[in-house]
């Protein structure tokens, strides 16, 4: 047995093999990262996403946290936006109720 290593050829060195093994980390393209961003975007939920993308979940997470963090805001600050025009416009009454009673609280008394 070589001097300094373990029966399993880990050396004595927190147990990292020498040369290392295993499969390289993965690394997004912006390609892959824009198309996280837009299918988060559009509420597709992370499993999904990381089955299109070919990667497990927790990696998705780990590695593309921004793209799923700002696809979620964008699309929910893309709704936030047409309500609020819906609910100003006048055109919508049904939307001006809707975002006064969750905005600001208010509701019908019978």
């Amino acid at each position: 047995m070589t001097e300094g290593c373990s029966k399993d050829g880990r050396k004595d060195n927190g147990g990292r093999r020498d040369p290392p093994g295993g499969r390289p980390r993965w690394k997004p393209s912006s390609d892959v990262r824009e198309l996280v961003k837009r299918l988060a975007s559009f509420g597709i939920v992370q499993s999904d996403i990381a089955k299109v993308v070919g990667i497990s979940e927790a990696t998705l997470q780990r590695r593309c946290r921004d793209e799923l963090r700002v696809g979620t805001l964008k699309a929910n600050a893309q709704v936030a936006i047409i309500a609020f025009e819906m609910a100003v416009s006048g055109e919508y009454p049904m939307m001006t109720k809707f975002w006064l009673e969750r905005r600001l609280g208010w509701s019908e008394k019978d």
